[in-house]
């Protein structure tokens, strides 16, 4: 039975959103293609929209193996083995085809949903929404948690140390197992075994951004294969997405924020309008239904 419209407006100043919810933050298209096609697009992590996060996972990587094949604690073996690595993957620091392939080759790279803890941030506002289209919608985390849902984390020291752990691990399991790894043998550094394992060190640089992001408290799912992949418009190239299904039953939406804009009330209206019509509050209460509040921000830029 769908929600009385003037009870929930009445009872919506006291409904508050579980604790456990990680918040997108979204403009007018976003919000209204998750209502209408009840989804969550994951972005092809080559095409989002920082790409400094490509180069700032490269550059831990190569750090830590620099600290590695300098390090008077490593084995000889590792440290020339690390130091091979640096030295192999610093040639492919200028474009060229092999390099595109290795950091934005849609079969290998992740798809990207991004979240925040932080509900009603104006920094989030100003980065991830334009000018007078501007909404945050919370996400429940137990939707979220059977996915590859993750923290991101600041700490280029312990992203280093994770990286070095693995490049060790890893080595040395190939060299107790050489009939099982991928190549067949243990690991010599081979171009083609270099270029597998820089990859893996660099997917673990992926899950850290700089000290600078840390205010964002940024969380995310990922997946380097989607069930269902599309393609949208960008600005300079058509960009691949990965689909997330959001069934309103699994009441996967907590709440929505409608962030700083020149008629906030009309905004909060429509938006209450799109949960009613396309079916996200059926089946709940007045205890459970999806409040749409304004922001607290004081910001004008209109």
């Amino acid at each position: 039975r769908r929600i009385d419209r003037s009870a929930v407006f009445r009872l919506e100043e006291f409904a508050m959103p579980d604790k456990d919810v990680v918040y997108h933050y979204t403009d007018q298209n976003g919000i209204k293609g998750i209502l209408e096609t009840q989804e969550l697009w994951c972005t092809h992590i080559a095409y989002m929209n920082d790409a400094s996060e490509h180069g700032f996972a490269e550059k831990l990587m190569l750090d830590a193996l620099k600290s590695l094949a300098e390090s008077t604690d490593a084995e000889p073996r590792m440290r020339d083995l690390a130091k091979r690595a640096k030295d192999f993957w610093k040639g492919w620091t200028t474009p060229n085809a092999k390099q595109e392939e290795i950091f934005q080759s849609p079969i290998r790279g992740d798809y990207i949903g991004s979240f925040s803890k932080e509900s009603d941030d104006l920094s989030l506002w100003r980065a991830y929404s334009i000018t007078g289209s501007r909404f945050s919608i919370g996400f429940r985390t137990d939707f979220l948690t059977p996915f590859n849902f993750w923290e991101v984390k600041y700490d280029a020291d312990e992203a280093m140390q994770a990286m070095k752990d693995k490049f060790i691990s890893h080595i040395k399991w190939s060299t107790e197992h050489p009939n099982s790894g991928p190549f067949g043998h243990p690991y010599d550094g081979h171009s083609g075994e270099t270029t597998e394992l820089c990859r893996m060190l660099i997917a673990i640089g992926l899950r850290y951004k700089h000290s600078k992001f840390r205010a964002e408290r940024e969380w995310r799912i990922s997946g380097t294969t989607m069930p269902k992949r599309k393609f949208r418009n960008g600005k300079s190239f058509i960009i691949p997405y990965g689909v997330v299904e959001l069934p309103p039953d699994k009441k996967p939406i907590a709440s929505i924020i409608v962030g700083p804009c020149a008629h906030r009330e009309l905004s909060v209206s429509s938006v209450r309008d799109m949960l009613l019509m396309y079916d996200w509050q059926k089946g709940r209460t007045l205890h459970d239904y999806i409040p749409v509040t304004m922001s607290q921000v004081p910001y004008r830029d209109w």
